[in-house]
């Protein structure tokens, strides 16, 4: 598969909708000096590309009763017609929100959420009989996430947004709520229909979640604000195929030794690293899982190499998968009765 280029303004755009997928074309357009239009077109030609895959929305899932995130590191030993039926399955199923194909020490990842410990005991039980899981599993609980640098596709463009309209998009409410909240928080029927929907499509213009759901624009404006200030939504993002780009998917999964300062300087380390998309705190096997872009594995190579050398002490253990095909990914599941 050739690889698609981007030009400057294209990389500028996906770096403004990587700050909030709402912004607007007229506040993108000027937050990277071009046109209201060309900014239209850019997307729209992104979109057609397949650079864009979609919008979506991200939430805090304990606060709508998802209260844990499992991660399953699987070594599937199975013929390839029984794989893709397991495959099938499993994407299928409500809770799963990522399933992937693997290579390195496992060759299936799995990620669901559950509301209680039976909740996810089913779920779990459900996976381990078509995986057939013995001891070719690893078992991780998500303690914490974060988004990190992610400023790989930008290669040697040096860019930073002038964030001209703090007021597009909600991102001034955003900018006031960065911190999540403990506490649980009440939605009805239509603030579920309302994060549905934003999953499947976070750009969607007020007046056609109104119409959709059968509600006035300004409410659904005023139930969004009340969702970020309760710290239930956090951020619209993209969905982009960075393969098309040309960068690989990788997982890096880390077991540190040292106290919580020096565990905090190697997570800081790693993070700022223009390779490194997101950094997750894992209990398990592992208690780090990054994830990294590269166009090259001998890059990612000598990226853990450096780590290595940084710190030579504190790197108990590490492992290293290549994503080679993505089945599902939604950032949570669909929520409600609905």
């Amino acid at each position: 598969m050739k690889n698609i280029k981007l030009d400057v303004k294209d990389k500028k755009i996906l770096y403004e909708l990587m700050e909030n997928a709402r912004f607007s074309y007229c506040t993108i357009g000027k937050n990277i000096q071009l046109s209201r239009e060309m900014t239209a077109h850019k997307i729209k030609r992104m979109q057609k590309l397949g650079v864009l895959k979609g919008f979506t929305a991200h939430i805090f899932k304990p606060l709508v009763g998802m209260n844990t995130q499992y991660e399953l590191f699987i070594n599937l030993q199975s013929p390839k017609n029984e794989k893709d039926n397991i495959i099938e399955e499993l994407v299928s199923h409500p809770d799963t929100l990522m399933v992937a194909e693997t290579e390195g020490w496992f060759n299936l990842h799995i990620i669901f959420c559950a509301k209680d410990r039976f909740h996810s005991w089913e779920v779990f039980e459900f996976i381990r009989q078509i995986c057939k899981l013995d001891n070719n599993f690893e078992f991780t609980i998500t303690a914490k996430n974060r988004f990190a640098s992610r400023l790989f596709f930008l290669e040697n463009l040096d860019y930073k947004s002038p964030k001209k309209n703090y007021k597009d998009a909600f991102q001034d409410i955003f900018l006031k709520h960065r911190l999540m909240k403990e506490e649980s928080v009440e939605l009805n029927e239509t603030d579920y229909k309302i994060l549905n929907a934003l999953r499947e499509d976070s750009r969607i213009p007020l007046k056609v979640l109104g119409k959709k759901l059968g509600s006035a624009s300004n409410s659904i404006k005023f139930r969004i604000i009340r969702m970020i200030k309760e710290g239930v939504l956090y951020s619209f993002t993209p969905v982009i195929d960075f393969k098309k780009l040309g960068f690989d998917e990788y997982f890096l999964l880390l077991r540190l030794n040292g106290d919580s300062n020096q565990k905090a300087k190697i997570v800081n380390f790693i993070s700022k690293n223009k390779k490194t998309y997101l950094a997750n705190s894992i209990i398990g096997k592992w208690d780090h899982k990054f994830i990294l872009f590269s166009k090259s594995k001998d890059q990612i190579l000598d990226f853990i190499s450096e780590i290595l050398e940084e710190f030579p002490d504190s790197i108990a253990r590490y492992d290293l998968l290549w994503m080679t095909k993505i089945h599902k990914l939604v950032s949570y599941p669909e929520l409600g009765d609905s």
